[in-house]
């Protein structure tokens, strides 16, 4: 945010602020595994599909990481933490669909 806004980028982070930066960070994680549950549970994916939801453990380090450092390589870590997060959450959405089919 700092390096960002020091030449001039108006990126989310910088407009919004780091409070709301790691707000919306942690709301966009713990979100997509409430969707998830929730449609699970409303039945509007296959019950199989739901099972990325015991997934969410692993959101916690990288929620964390967000809210706790500020550092470039620390949140370059995050970010492909996130990837990592992702790639596995859409597997298991993805065969659990299939298996639900």
């Amino acid at each position: 945010i700092d390096a960002d806004g020091a030449v001039g980028k108006r990126t989310l982070a910088v407009v919004v602020g780091r409070t709301w930066t790691r707000r919306i960070y942690a709301g966009l994680v713990w979100g997509a595994f409430a969707v998830v549950a929730l449609f699970t549970i409303l039945q509007w994916t296959p019950p199989a599909a739901g099972l990325a939801v015991f997934l969410a453990p692993f959101g916690r380090p990288l929620v964390r990481l967000v809210t706790r450092r500020t550092e470039g390589p620390a949140l370059i870590a995050a970010l492909q933490g996130t990837a990592r997060l992702q790639l596995l959450v859409g597997l298991v959405l993805a065969v659990g669909a299939a298996l639900g089919r």
